[in-house]
């Protein structure tokens, strides 16, 4: 039986802009664009269903039942008149001329709305559905991890008596070389497992942007990069996470056949994450300051890279990697030790100053202590200082009224997801992968009343459990 070893608080502080994929996109009904504010307005398509006027209703009731391509075009045309407000993400140099041009397209040439279109789709990075927040998956954080302990070993220790290096990346012969290197024969006895890494939520003040991510050559050749611009969503550098990282070990009553042979220190894995992505960063610097690109300031201590964009040699075990390197049109493909091409964060599709490229996903992860925590979810909970602007993606928590303080061996969860299921008349409250459950319908405040209980839909909100036996108990909503 496994039992709690080492917990450790982080803050994680972003470097450089993080686009981590979550397959969704900003949907062409769901925004518009402030062009005066070089802003993205993101917003709930009923709340703009609601604000049109019968005559406009009757305009984009017509538009849809066009059905045509052309058809989302005259919508942004319709959007772009309204005033509705939402969440405001900020749009990159390059954004706006390419919207006008997209509108700009005749409606008769389908074939040429369509391209367009498939060019002007904008991914979102990860996000708190319920906040629409940007947040850290904890998976990005553990797979981030996990590579950097893959590549702990010196090239002379890495001599398996198979070979890993097969043409073409197969996903098995991966497989089977992180199964050598972990000393593991089955899931249940990975080391991995054993390491529990929660989602890192805001800290505060979440600045988001929509760039483009762009493709060049590390060397330049007479031949473009194939990679075309992609507008991504970025979480930008100087916004922090908080987290948390359990670290567990096997009892002494374990069975042979489940015990893992070479369990996870959390100092060394610590430690190897910075030594592997300070080594990679180097390398990193060194190619681009070759082109003339300017990198985000070397920082002792803590170093990763999550997210999209990462390049081939942050997601590999070197001595190992076999990535594919596509040449020119017609002439297929090769597979090599190292990247060719890099893709970086830009301002614009084309002709980009090269002190405007950045690379993406670098960050620092540093422990913090619990009284570090405490503080960090009291300013949360507290809002901005007076005369400052909380921002509209975070939202401006309520204060607490004196029979709303916490109460002595209680935990507050500062954005807990609530959500009420009616067969069992329970309220559970969710937060960084924990629950906690009540059967008191009297602790619903009554602002959430009539969306958490009559229309069944989650709302967030700062709560307060407690530890009853096993288990959490929910003792307040705010």
């Amino acid at each position: 039986m496994a039992i709690f070893l080492e917990k450790f608080n982080f803050l994680l502080t972003i470097l450089s802009p993080l686009h981590i994929g979550c397959d969704e996109v900003y949907e062409p009904f769901s925004f518009r664009i402030a062009e005066d504010e070089k802003k993205l307005i993101h917003f709930d398509q009923f709340n703009f269903l609601d604000s049109l006027n019968q005559q406009d209703r009757l305009k984009f009731t017509g538009f849809c039942k066009q059905g045509r391509i052309s058809s989302i075009l005259e919508i942004y045309k319709l959007m772009a008149k309204s005033n509705i407000s939402g969440r405001r993400v900020q749009l990159c140099e390059g954004f706006i001329d390419h919207y006008r041009q997209t509108l700009g397209i005749n409606t008769r040439n389908e074939h040429a709305v369509q391209q367009n279109l498939n060019n002007f789709i904008i991914a979102r990075t990860a996000f708190n559905p319920y906040k629409e927040q940007p947040y850290i998956p904890g998976s990005s954080i553990k797979g981030a991890l996990r590579t950097a302990w893959l590549n702990r070993l010196p090239q002379a220790e890495l001599t398996p008596a198979i070979d890993y290096s097969k043409k073409g990346g197969l996903n098995r012969e991966a497989l089977r070389l992180e199964k050598h290197l972990l000393d593991y024969d089955q899931f249940h006895v990975d080391p991995f497992r054993l390491v529990k890494v929660s989602d890192f939520m805001p800290a505060g003040q979440i600045e988001a942007k929509i760039r483009y991510s762009v493709n060049i050559k590390k060397r330049p050749t007479n031949y473009e990069p194939q990679g075309l611009p992609i507008l991504v969503e970025t979480v930008e550098s100087g916004s922090a996470f908080l987290g948390s990282i359990t670290i567990q070990r096997q009892g002494r009553d374990i069975k042979d056949r489940d015990r893992i042979n070479a369990p996870i220190a959390g100092d060394e894995l610590l430690f190897q994450s910075n030594e592997f992505y300070q080594k990679e960063k180097k390398r990193e610097d060194r190619e681009l300051s070759s082109l003339g690109i300017t990198t985000p300031a070397a920082v002792d201590g803590g170093l990763i890279r999550l997210g999209r964009h990462s390049g081939a040699e942050c997601v590999t075990i070197e001595g190992f990697r076999d990535i594919k390197i596509m040449k020119a049109k017609g002439e297929g493909s090769e597979y090599k030790s190292g990247a060719t091409t890099i893709w970086l964060a830009a301002e614009r599709r084309t002709q980009n100053p090269l002190s405007d490229l950045k690379p993406f996903g670098w960050a620092i992860i540093k422990p913090i202590s619990e009284e570090e925590v405490s503080n960090y979810l009291a300013k949360i909970i507290a809002g901005p200082e007076e005369g400052t602007d909380m921002p509209p993606e975070l939202g401006t928590p309520e204060l607490p009224s004196s029979d709303q303080v916490f109460h002595e061996g209680t935990e507050c969860w500062p954005e807990a997801v609530v959500t009420y299921a009616p067969g069992s008349r329970t309220i559970t409250a969710q937060y960084q992968g924990r629950k906690a459950e009540s059967r008191n319908p009297e602790l619903v405040p009554d602002k959430y009343r009539k969306k958490l209980i009559d229309k069944k839909s989650a709302v967030t909100a700062p709560v307060e459990v407690k530890k009853l036996g096993n288990l959490l108990e929910l003792v307040k909503i705010r």
